[in-house]
């Protein structure tokens, strides 16, 4: 018996001596450390190798070349209307005789028949170029237009003309008709121009600067030479008093037998003796023809000839007779639908 409750007794002891070793244990451990440093990052692996570009295919045959498409138009193709075409003839300034063609075709309106009481009035224009300045243009009126008995009247007639030649000179031809006689006022008449030569009679001189306190009037002669004349006064010399002449060739002389015996005062010669050279007249109307005159209203198609005379004081940039002779073909419209009718 005492063994048996000795057997318990010691394994109650033992029990308790390992729950004290355990506790000791357990109330000695120490504090839990910091965490260390991260490791390097392992070496990435190599890239495998590209595979071989496969074998490029054959190129295929170019197909053939289109057809070339039509050349584009330029403005003043665009906008041709017919034409208006002619020559001129007259004599220029210097006394030589000229002949020279035109043909305008550029159309910068639309134009056509415009009924003026119990007449019709067709404006044509043709022009070169667009910005050029080759132009002409006229008025034409239609008494019993369409009809058995229609007959034409030229109102208007303005011609513009330039030319560059070979040796670059420029020629310029400009006339502005007038179909009534004009009265006309010549600095130097025509009879007296015959010793004298001015280009264009005295009528536009050039106004030449040359100081704040002189200037001249300067008219052109048909022998190349320039005539000076004062056109400021002073102490020694009247306004209107010859200054000098200067030669084609640029020689400058203060004497002159056959100008220096001239006054230019109020747009008017006269000498140094006070005989008047001046002149005042009535020139007669220029002069026009139209034939050939035909009209299609179904195409709009108008076309005639015509001629017409200009006289030297006509708007004459030549002061000499000229004549424009031409033809005309054209489209234009039959008159204009206005609110109440058509025209």
């Amino acid at each position: 018996m005492k063994s048996f409750l000795f057997r318990i007794y010691a394994a109650r002891i033992m029990k308790y001596a390992a729950f004290v070793t355990i506790l000791f244990l357990y109330s000695c451990k120490g504090e839990e450390g910091e965490v260390g440093p991260k490791g390097d990052t392992g070496t990435t692996g190599l890239t495998g190798i590209q595979g071989a570009t496969g074998v490029q295919g054959p190129i295929g045959t170019q197909g053939p070349q289109g057809p070339q498409g039509p050349a584009g138009e330029s403005f003043e193709k665009a906008f041709e209307n017919g034409y208006i075409k002619g020559t001129i003839r007259g004599t220029r300034r210097d006394g030589s005789g000229f002949e020279e063609a035109f043909e305008f075709k550029l159309a910068m309106n639309t134009e056509g028949f415009i009924k003026k009481g119990n007449l019709h009035e067709l404006l044509l224009s043709r022009y070169e170029k667009r910005t050029d300045e080759n132009a002409v243009k006229f008025t034409l009126l239609v008494e019993n237009k369409d009809q058995a008995t229609q007959s034409f009247k030229m109102t208007d007639f303005q011609l513009n003309f330039a030319k560059i030649f070979a040796d670059r000179s420029r020629f310029v031809f400009s006339a502005e008709t007038g179909f009534q006689p004009q009265w006309i006022a010549l600095p130097m008449s025509v009879n007296n121009n015959t010793t004298y030569q001015l280009t264009d009679y005295g009528l536009n001189p050039e106004y030449y600067v040359e100081s704040v306190e002189k200037a001249y009037y300067v008219f052109n002669t048909k022998n190349g030479n320039s005539v000076y004349f004062d056109a400021v006064g002073n102490r020694e010399v009247e306004p209107g008093m010859f200054a000098y002449v200067v030669n084609k060739e640029g020689v400058k002389s203060l004497i002159s037998q056959t100008y220096e015996n001239l006054i230019y005062s109020n747009q008017v010669f006269t000498t140094t003796d006070n005989v008047n050279l001046a002149d005042e007249f009535e020139a007669p109307a220029d002069e026009y023809q139209v034939s050939s005159y035909a009209y299609d209203k179904a195409t709009g198609q108008v076309t005639f000839d015509f001629k017409v005379k200009v006289g030297a004081f006509s708007k004459n940039m030549s002061y000499n007779p000229a004549e424009i002779s031409g033809s005309v073909s054209a489209n234009v419209f039959d008159g204009q639908v206005m609110r109440e009718s058509v025209e």
